[in-house]
Parts: structure tokens; sequence; C-alpha cells
């Protein structure tokens, strides 16, 4: 058999290989026929599972709330050769939960079959936990506007306005009643 290898084919592979390595990125593959998985060593680091743990059942270590969602994305990207994007909780060797962003796409085989999954993973717990603070903040907030017998106003140097619902009370309007805007209000 005689084989003809293209050196810029080669030179490409080379490159993409040093730039793989040398990213320091967190990578992951799932041959979807073998079953066979393969993850960067850095993604056992942003999970916090030790390396030596069997790649093929790092899911038990997904937050039992996450597992459903995760397993109907992956199915979809795999029906649809689409991509997978999606924030989940892997259980650290510290006991707590880190959230991770993985997201990847399906590549198919010369028949168009799909047959690998591919990614990157990143380490998202402190944009999560700054997420759900804030929106912990905002439904405290809006208890308290609510539970306030109070109007409060706000006018920002930039022009925003922020009126609190209870101005309809005052005026005698529905209390469901969206509070009005800065045009309404002035």
């Amino acid at each position: 058999l005689d084989i003809k290898v293209d050196t810029a084919s080669i030179d490409e592979l080379r490159r993409a290989y040093r730039l793989l390595i040398g990213s320091d990125g967190v990578y992951w593959e799932r041959h979807l026929i073998t079953g066979d998985v393969w993850f960067s060593d850095n993604f056992f680091h942003i999970i916090g599972v030790d390396p030596s743990a069997d790649r093929q059942t790092l899911s038990r270590f997904l937050h039992p709330e996450d597992r459903i969602e995760f397993e109907r994305q992956v199915r979809t990207a795999i029906s649809t050769i689409g991509p997978l994007q999606i924030d989940v909780r892997y259980m650290h060797q510290d006991g707590n939960y880190r959230w991770v962003r993985l997201r990847g796409r399906v590549w198919t085989d010369t028949d168009g079959r799909a047959e690998r999954m591919i990614g990157m993973a990143s380490d998202v717990d402190a944009e999560k936990h700054a997420q759900l603070s804030l929106q912990r903040l905002t439904e405290q907030f809006n208890r308290a506007m609510e539970a306030s017998q109070e109007v409060h106003f706000e006018r920002s140097c930039d022009g925003r306005f922020f009126i609190s619902r209870q101005i309809n009370r005052l005026l005698g309007h529905p209390a469901e009643k969206e509070a009005p805007t800065r045009d309404e209000f002035l």
C-alpha cells in the first residue's frame, strides 16, 4: 500500500497539537460508537477528582439534579449533530459541588453518522455563585419592595428611572398594575 503524506497536513497537525497542549485548556472527547472517553488532565483538576478515577464513570460525580438535563442535552446534540453547552455541578473531592461549563460538538464519520463528541470545559463556579447571589438579593429586594408601605423611586445620572409598585396604592390604581415609566410618571 502506497500512502502519500502531505507535509502541510503534518505541519497543521503539529500546530494543532502544540496549541492543544500549550493552552493549558480543559478538553474532553467521547467516542460515541466505542464509548471510550478521554479527558485532559486539567479536567480532573477543575472538577477536583483524582486523575486515576475511572474515566468511564465520571458521570457519577454529576449533581443528581443536573444528570437528567445533561443526558437530554447530550442526546439532542447527538441526534441533531449539533452543539452542546450546559452548566453542571460536579462533586469535588472536598465534598462540595463545583459548577463546570461543558461546550462541545458532535463530529461525524465519513457516512455522516455521529461518531465523536469533542469539547472543552470551563470552571464557572465563581460566576455561577455570583449569579445565584444576585438572584437571591434581587428576590429579597423585590419582597422588601412589595412589603413596604412606602413609595420608592430612583433616578440615576444617566437618566434611568425606577419607581416601586406602591405608587399604585398611593394614586389609587390596582396593585397588580406595573409601576409607571418615567414618561408616564413625570
